[in-house]
């Protein structure tokens, strides 16, 4: 195993083991967060170096200590200053399930008109297994750009998402503050699985898993008046939704044909390792490449930016996919979220960048925990707070929430939580 490799991942899970303890472990602080799945990929990294000739340089080691750093530092000044808020009770809600049926209802004919779009869109690129063969046969084209859904696409699954988060909100409030399971909103959050696979990646199943875990431990956690005893309880359940979101994405695996049971490469630690581990080795690899600069400001950040100012003055396209490196037996072009940061604005520019995000999540999350900004806040920062989550393999902040589609995620969220929750 590689050395440099140990020595980051041992590092980074006792960093994570400390900050769990100095939160009055809170597994689901930005601090802990962050820290944590880091170390646990770069572990990842370390047990696999030997099978795909993973290595790390020291000085790539120290490019992702220093961000890390900053935001753990800004994370705890911020979580300093917020010790006068204190948990606030959510009010009473009632749920319109007469609604929850007619908007299920449309999100099946939604369903249908998605299932029929990708369909034929396979049968444009020779599909001849039928529905089973579509996703296989259409995301190699989407990957490399040849192929896309339609905008309209899109926007049913922002329908399905925005019902979908906000039912699941509903449930898991009357499940802990009213202690009863109502059922019917089981249905939106089934409808929107289908929803999910069609999309034909995997980034849509790990936010909603994300989403689900954050939005039960912080609803559960604030009937607890945020106990320690509940911090407890929901660090478990978070460790049951990685282990549950793993077996689901295996399994998707399987429908989609990139995973079975022979092969070294194909089984499920190495399938882990692929995914979860090969961003950090990657990151040292691509670092000791030179790097050419093509004159435009942010253009491995800041897209959403450029194709919103696309619209209305020229400016040079950019392209969201970084060059690819390769390992034995394996090709990627995920570096980390550190990586397009640093190409982007240098090493104290992606400093800068933790700073303002250890900051401002732990800002948004103390609020939003607390129930000071309402319930709206809590949908609102477990569906948004995915980038932190997800900085061990790319940037998500600026690519997803700097853009259209976050406005239409949000409008999709507030429509379903007034039509669908009535208070008192």
């Amino acid at each position: 195993m590689d050395e440099m490799l140990i020595a980051l991942a041992v590092t980074l899970i006792f960093a994570a083991i400390a900050l769990f303890i100095i939160e009055e472990f809170d597994i689901l602080s930005p601090t802990v967060v962050t820290v944590g799945i880091m170390g646990f990929s770069a572990l990842l990294a370390a047990l696999s170096s030997d099978v795909y000739n993973f290595t790390m340089t020291p000085d790539a080691a120290l490019l992702l200590m220093l961000p890390l750093f900053t935001f753990v530092c800004s994370a705890l000044y911020v979580k300093s200053k917020c010790n006068f808020i204190k948990p606030k009770a959510l009010p009473n809600f009632t749920v319109k399930t007469k609604y929850v049926l007619i908007f299920s209802g449309i999100a099946l004919v939604f369903l249908c008109l998605n299932l029929w779009e990708l369909y034929r869109l396979s049968e444009r690129f020779g599909n001849y297994d039928g529905i089973f063969g579509m996703i296989k046969t259409v995301r190699p084209y989407i990957e490399k750009g040849e192929a896309q859904l339609s905008r309209w696409s899109n926007y049913r699954n922002y329908f399905a998402e925005g019902l979908a988060y906000v039912s699941a909100f509903a449930f898991f409030y009357k499940l802990f503050f009213d202690k009863v399971k109502v059922k019917i909103l089981l249905l939106p959050m089934m409808i929107y699985m289908p929803f999910l696979i069609l999309s034909t990646g995997r980034m849509g199943l790990l936010l909603y898993v994300i989403y689900l875990a954050l939005i039960g431990c912080i609803t559960y956690r604030l009937k607890q008046n945020d106990s320690v005893e509940s911090r407890k309880v929901s660090a478990r359940w978070a460790i049951y939704s990685a282990v549950f979101f793993f077996l689901l994405f295996l399994g998707f695996g399987f429908f989609t044909g990139k995973f079975s049971l022979s092969g070294a490469a194909s089984n499920p630690f190495a399938v882990l390792a692929h995914y979860g581990g090969a961003s950090i080795p990657a990151f040292s690899e691509i670092m000791k490449l030179p790097y050419v600069y093509d004159g435009n400001i942010g253009s491995y950040t800041l897209i959403g930016v450029y194709r919103i100012l696309q619209k209305f003055i020229e400016l040079p396209n950019v392209a969201i996919f970084l060059p690819f490196v390769s390992f034995q037996g394996m090709d990627t072009n995920i570096y980390t979220a550190f990586y397009r940061y640093i190409i982007d604005f240098g090493v104290v520019g992606c400093t800068a960048i933790m700073v303002f995000f250890g900051g401002f999540y732990t800002f948004f999350y103390t609020l939003a925990k607390s129930g000071n900004l309402g319930a709206f806040a809590i949908i609102a920062y477990s569906a948004f707070s995915y980038p932190i989550f997800l900085f061990f393999q790319d940037e998500r902040f600026f690519l997803d929430l700097f853009g259209t589609a976050v406005i239409y995620q949000l409008a999709a969220l507030f429509f379903f939580y007034k039509i669908i929750l009535r208070k008192g």
